[in-house]
């Protein structure tokens, strides 16, 4: 069983989860508009804190064998709780499915960051069943997002391009309680959320010709490469980075580009130079789980916004 101290962690998250489902319905049946934008604020802050405390949250130690996984789906109840309340958002509200998608964004940030679940287990039938629960919460959370988005798109008339979603979250020695993460969940529109200091989304650059070579990468840049190619190459190469064994991709993009640097110095033929900063935001975001048996180490992929970036990715064909 969960202990006292989880206990009261998952039940003042719920309740908490409960109390601003609650007052969202309220401002979503008010007639007065500037009431509903006076009030917005709060709710969403009120959000925003409680996502930050349950990712924070770390147990002492697991439970006995024999309650682990009880324990597990009642913390994983306190993040359903705060999921069901981000969709309430989604209507009647102004911007809701924004909103909505925005905060669910930074669920799934939160969880990719927590520390309530561990993610090194001794491989085991039990560890795996525990690992599977997680990764079923954050399907879910996937499909949440990607309906989300899917109606936005329609809303739009098909002209949406998601460039709010592709923004950066920050995760400071894994806590994602920064002031610039709440402003940032504060935003009532897309136009708001451009106005936060810091706000930075994804960026291509392409030297002029006759400018001296660049081959150190942006401040904050994320990836960065080297191409003696069209523009158009560099794009199709650039598509190519989100794929299921990216990670093992980058890491020789990063030894070619140190070669690419030794080879391109005073090379007459000016190169183009792609950066990144901050990649796709946390429709990026991943987690993996390893599991130990003996010597050996076997992986299993956790929370991944395959359906929300899929989308993205089809319907602005730049993501």
């Amino acid at each position: 069983m969960a202990s006292k101290r989880e206990k009261a962690v998952i039940s003042e998250t719920v309740s908490e989860a409960e109390d601003i489902l609650i007052e969202i319905e309220n401002v979503r049946s008010s007639k007065d508009a500037a009431a509903t934008n006076d009030q917005l604020p709060s709710l969403l802050q009120r959000l925003y804190l409680a996502l930050c405390t349950l990712q924070q949250y770390k147990r002492n130690k697991d439970p006995p064998r024999n309650a682990i996984v009880e324990a597990d789906n009642a913390l994983l109840e306190a993040w359903k709780a705060l999921l069901k309340t981000i969709e309430t958002l989604s209507a009647g509200v102004p911007n809701g499915h924004f909103l909505a998608a925005r905060m669910t964004l930074f669920l799934m940030h939160a969880f990719l960051y927590q520390e309530g679940f561990p993610y090194d287990l001794q491989d085991s039938a039990l560890n795996r069943d525990r690992v599977k629960n997680q990764m079923a919460f954050s399907n879910t959370v996937d499909e949440a997002l990607r309906s989300r988005l899917s109606l936005i798109w329609e809303k739009s008339g098909k002209k949406e391009d998601f460039s709010w979603a592709l923004t950066h979250l920050e995760s400071k020695d894994d806590i994602i309680r920064t002031d610039y993460n709440q402003a940032a969940m504060m935003a009532l529109s897309p136009e708001e959320l451009w106005k936060v200091p810091g706000m930075t989304g994804q960026q291509l650059w392409k030297p002029k010709p006759g400018d001296e070579p660049i081959f150190e990468p942006f401040e904050n840049a994320t990836s960065y490469e080297f191409a003696e190619d069209e523009w158009e190459d560099l794009e199709d190469e650039t598509d190519q980075n989100d794929d299921d064994d990216k990670e093992d991709e980058e890491d020789d993009e990063d030894d070619e580009n140190k070669s690419n640097e030794d080879e391109n110095v005073g090379d007459a033929e000016q190169p183009i130079i792609s950066q990144t900063l901050f990649s796709n935001g946390p429709l990026e975001g991943e987690m993996e789980y390893c599991l130990v048996k003996g010597n050996a180490e076997s992986w299993l992929e956790g929370p991944r916004l395959k359906l929300s970036r899929q989308f993205v990715q089809e319907v602005t064909k730049k993501a």
